[in-house]
């Protein structure tokens, strides 16, 4: 499939600030950020509220008996979502000193999340952290000095976690030891851009939200854009591959500015694009 080929399909322009979108139960599963809920979109463009948040939701990721495990970024907390509501596991405040942001959870159900150190806006800029929660529900810092944690995905055998550092304007590698230790921490992308969510291709790629730059990017494991797509709105939020076979790109950006995101004025979207490869790792 050639570029010229390609077209974006818009699935639905009603949500506020899409984030961390994941494909789940037949449905592309979001964190409608700033309106305070998660929500799902049908490939038919169907969006259904599925649990409001009232700490604000972050990342999310589904567990080995296909339940969802969800950050909640205000106050800190990891809660499983069951029943319509997310049931609190795990505190979190006492090993973090910003926002809980993304996350990505491994097939046994090791799980990490970022930490971005500092309350953007409010507090001046700090390193942030990754904290990892074992499948007994133990939790863990695994790793310091991030530049704003953001986007991550693990590679399909789990040996390799990436994480976009947003403020570091760089995407990241670290191994992944026993026990879920990440170590041997390398950057594998200067980027020149404030990189949001990501994702994996079958090829190993790394996809990007290009933040302000309203792009999505796709680099090798070199660090080489090899392919990018124009965001269809201001800000190029996070992306996933969906469907079936995860054959199809979902796009998930919004028309909004850093001064009227806090306050809700946003109109973010959901798009879907095939772009010859389908995905991999896990988002």
């Amino acid at each position: 499939m050639t570029r010229a080929d390609r077209t974006l399909r818009q699935l639905t322009g009603e949500l506020v600030y899409p984030e961390s979108p994941r494909w789940y139960r037949d449905s592309i599963w979001i964190s409608d950020v700033h309106d305070y809920a998660i929500k799902s979109v049908g490939l038919d463009g169907r969006v259904k509220v599925q649990a409001p948040v009232a700490a604000r939701p972050a990342g999310f990721g589904v567990l080995p008996d296909d339940s969802l495990l969800v950050a909640s970024a205000l106050d800190r907390r990891l809660g499983i979502f069951e029943n319509g509501r997310l049931r609190e596991v795990n505190d979190l405040s006492e090993l973090t000193t910003g926002l809980l942001n993304d996350m990505v959870v491994g097939r046994d159900g090791t799980s990490y999340v970022g930490d971005t150190g500092f309350r953007p806006g409010s507090e001046a800029n700090a390193p942030g952290r990754i904290i990892l929660r074992r499948p007994d529900g133990s939790i863990h810092v695994a790793a310091e000095g991030l530049a704003f944690p953001n986007g991550m995905a693990l590679t399909d055998d789990e040996s390799v976690l990436y994480v976009a550092e947003t403020f570091g304007q760089r995407l990241t590698a670290f191994t992944v030891g026993r026990d879920g230790h990440l170590t041997e921490p390398r950057v594998v992308a200067e980027l020149g851009f404030r990189p949001d969510g990501i994702c994996l291709d079958g090829a190993a790629n790394v996809w990007l939200a290009a933040t302000f730059d309203a792009r999505f990017v796709c680099c090798d494991t070199t660090g080489v854009i090899v392919d990018q797509i124009p965001a269809p709105a201001s800000m190029a939020v996070a992306c996933v591959f969906v469907g079936a076979d995860r054959s199809t790109l979902a796009l998930c950006s919004a028309q909004t500015s850093l001064q009227d995101l806090p306050r809700g004025m946003s109109k973010g979207r959901v798009d879907v694009i095939e772009v010859g490869i389908s995905g991999g790792g896990r988002p």
